[in-house]
This record gives structure tokens, sequence and C-alpha cells, in this order.
């Protein structure tokens, strides 16, 4: 039986902690200090600051995953705010299928149940000192194992008897880099990088505005292409 304890973040109270923490604080602080103080500027670092720190406390849970030939435990150790998730016991049979997605921020580890129930785990891309990565590199594994079972099942059953409890293949879903939109995504972020710098190299001299937008918006089409070649080379590399 392999153990795994990850941390897992609620992405929406992430951006929500981010985004309300420093905007309330400055608030009160426009009202509380007198009209044009310099500290103003101090106290909008203090608060991003703050709320970075705090996000961790409010967005993020625990989790520890017990996974053996058959089964897969979930137990929450450490819940979200406002939140109270059941643990639960899932038997590999009743897994419909699993996918594990990269991302610049928020990587996803979802396991989809035959009763349509959608079990999503999105792991910051930053966060350090848990088991996340030895979870989504094992799993495969034994879901590999599982299926073997079952295919070797399938050929010793006779064909004219009906199996005592179905018992199906757990299947492997495909990420957005595999979908059938993603070639157009690619030619979207190819033309993001080749785009984003000509305006910005191109335009007129003293004209202000924010590169990091453009830069941001670079580096998520960037990623995009490395995982959608990878991904290709992959799938290439399974059908030989």
């Amino acid at each position: 039986m392999g153990t795994y304890k990850i941390i897992t973040t609620s992405w929406v109270l992430w951006i929500l902690t981010l985004l309300i923490t420093p905007l309330t604080g400055e608030l009160l602080l426009y009202e509380l200090l007198p009209k044009g103080s310099n500290f103003s500027i101090f106290s909008v670092v203090g608060l991003m600051a703050f709320a970075l720190f705090i996000q961790r406390y409010i967005s993020k849970a625990e989790v520890e995953f017990k996974l053996n030939d058959d089964s897969l435990s979930i137990r929450w150790l450490k819940q979200f705010i406002f939140h109270k998730r059941s643990d639960m016991e899932i038997s590999l049979n009743d897994i419909e299928s699993y996918k594990y997605q990269d991302d610049p921020n928020f990587d996803l580890f979802k396991l989809t149940l035959k009763d349509g129930t959608e079990l999503k785990f999105w792991h910051f891309t930053l966060t350090r000192g848990d088991d996340f990565k030895k979870l989504i590199f094992d799993f495969p594994s034994k879901v590999s194992r599982h299926n073997k079972k079952i295919e070797r099942k399938s050929e010793k059953t006779d064909k004219n008897k009906k199996p005592e409890k179905a018992e199906t293949i757990i299947k492997n879903e495909k990420t957005i880099f595999e979908s059938t939109y993603a070639p157009l995504f690619a030619g979207f972020a190819i033309l993001l990088l080749v785009a984003v710098p000509l305006i910005l190299f191109t335009k007129p001299t003293g004209k202000s505005s924010n590169p990091f937008m453009g830069l941001a918006a670079m580096f998520g089409g960037l990623f995009f292409l490395i995982q959608y070649f990878k991904h290709r080379k992959k799938n290439k590399t399974e059908q030989l």
C-alpha cells in the first residue's frame, strides 16, 4: 500500500484572497491615513505580502491518499475554509477515468467515478514538501496493473457466462493538450509568440504601456506549445 499526503489548493479561494485582501486593506487605510501620505506605497507592498501569507491557510487543504491494488481511500486531514468534505473509500472498479494535467499555476489530478462523480485536486505549482508528484507517478502504474488484471480475467471468462460484477478498464482521460482543439490553440500560441514582441518593439516611443501583460501571454503560449508537442511525441511513441 502506498500513502501520499497532498497539499491541494482551491484556485478560487486563492485568487479571491489575493484580490480582496489588498483591496479591503487599501480602502481602510485610505480612510484612516492622512490624504497624500507616503505610507500608501509601503502599505500596498505589505498588504500583498500579508495576502500571500494568509492564502496558504485559507485556500489550501491537506489530503491523505492510500492506494493499494483494489482500492483508493481519501481522507481530509485539513479542510478548506468554509468546506466540509467527506472521507471516501473507492474501489478501483468504481473509477471510470483519471486525468493529470500540467498547468503553469495549478496542476490538476482528476478522478471520474462510474456514477458521474468528479473528484478534482488542484496543486499549486510552487507547493513543496508533499507527495503530489509521487502520487501522479505511481497512480498510472497501479491503473496499468489493474487494467491488465481485468484483461486477463476477460480472456479466461466464458463469453456465455455473465460476470458477477462488471469490471471495466480505467481510462486515461485526454488533457487539453490532446483535445480536438489543441492544434488550434497551438496555432494561437505561435501567433502570440510572434505578435507580442513585434508590438512591444515596434510601438512608437513615448506611448506608456505595461509589458508584463504581453510577457505573461507569451509565457502561457510557450507553456502550451511545450506541453502540446510533449504529448504528441508521447502519443506517437505509445502507438508504435
